[in-house]
């Protein structure tokens, strides 16, 4: 049983020394944006609304 615990341990050990690299940067981008919403007066929904038509492309008017 204390071996199967051991590779148990090992492969979670490997699994998150890999995935790591990846959640930096997915966890600077949210601590930034988060900072930024709350630093905003505006409410959230404001925000979104404020930055939901950001690259879209207006239709000529007919």
């Amino acid at each position: 049983m204390k071996t199967h615990a051991r590779l148990t341990f090992a492969a979670a050990l490997l699994a998150s020394v890999l995935a790591a690299p990846g959640c930096v940067p997915l966890v600077a981008t949210g601590a930034a944006v988060g900072t930024l919403a709350a630093l905003d007066r505006r409410t959230l929904g404001a925000q979104t609304e404020d930055r939901g038509d950001r690259g879209a492309r207006r239709q000529p008017d007919a």
